[in-house]
């Protein structure tokens, strides 16, 4: 349904004005393919700020009637949203949202907050899918119990992310985890540079970040960028 949606999305006059100053940058992916190491990354970065991992988005489209007009769902979307957000009183100029699986929404929030940037997190896919099996969530993400539940929902994540860059392909930066811990320097500074971001090689350091990290990963970031599954 999602994917019929924008089949024959062409018409550029449908995104909006953006109903707030600052720009969004969404971190998406599947869980454990290096989500919060980037978050913890690119908020090392001045002016820039997180709201974490927020249910906002899917809050919003769970309830939305997917056959109703694309340009009245992204007008309620980006109104709801933009609520949330001022809620937080950010004053930075970016604002990062880590949610993964907002990568079901992308071509929604794209069109609703047309200065949004997308960074889709990649990981080996044997390394993804058992590191989420042996993961134990707080809460959510029922598909980790089963190993081809896990598949199955990687699977579908995959080919929806290679239709959204179909359509979005200068919106969304993939960022490969294993060639970043490989080669950090040059995999942050691609990021930074299509984030418009001024890169320094400090921010890879995790332990500038004081923020606190409320993720399954928590212990790996402590860890900072490292190479081992």
């Amino acid at each position: 349904m999602i994917k019929n949606k924008f089949e024959e999305f062409w018409d550029t006059s449908i995104f909006r004005t953006s109903l707030i100053d600052q720009k969004f940058i969404f971190i998406i992916g599947m869980p454990k393919s290096g989500t919060t190491l980037v978050e913890q990354t690119v908020c090392n970065a001045e002016g820039v700020a997180s709201v974490g991992e927020v249910p906002f988005a899917t809050q919003f489209m769970s309830q939305t009637n997917l056959k109703m007009d694309l340009k009245v769902i992204s007008q309620d979307l980006s109104s709801f949203y933009a609520a949330k957000i001022e809620k937080c009183r950010f004053s930075e100029n970016h604002i990062i949202d880590k949610m993964p699986f907002n990568l079901f929404w992308v071509g929604f929030l794209a069109i609703s907050f047309p200065n949004a940037q997308f960074v889709h997190c990649k990981r080996d896919a044997r390394a993804t899918c058992w590191s989420n099996y042996e993961t134990s969530f707080a809460e959510g993400n029922q598909f980790s119990y089963k190993l081809n539940e896990i598949v199955r929902h990687y699977n579908n994540c995959e080919d929806l992310m290679l239709f959204w860059k179909s359509k979005f392909q200068n919106r969304i930066f993939t960022l490969d985890y294993v060639a970043f811990t490989e080669e950090p320097e040059i995999i942050g500074s691609n990021l930074f540079d299509f984030l418009k971001l001024s890169w320094r090689q400090e921010y890879l350091d995790q332990k500038r970040n004081d923020r606190p990290v409320k993720t399954a990963s928590q212990l790996q970031v402590e860890k900072g960028i490292y190479r081992n599954s």
